[in-house]
């Protein structure tokens, strides 16, 4: 058997504290509710402004 063989418990805590690291990783560089803008901007419609024309 090999010899460099780590204790499970051993593993299971290496996985965990990795998940935790991604994870405050991925929440702390996420922006902000105040920062975020709409990524589209949206016109008025056609028959919005064809109403609005005198005929």
């Amino acid at each position: 058997m090999n010899e460099n063989q780590w204790p499970d418990s051993t593993v299971l805590i290496l996985i965990a504290l990795t998940l935790l690291i991604v994870f405050m990783l991925v929440f702390s560089l996420r922006p902000s509710q105040n920062d975020l803008q709409p990524s589209i901007q949206w016109k008025e419609s056609q028959i919005q402004s064809l109403e609005t024309l005198p005929i």
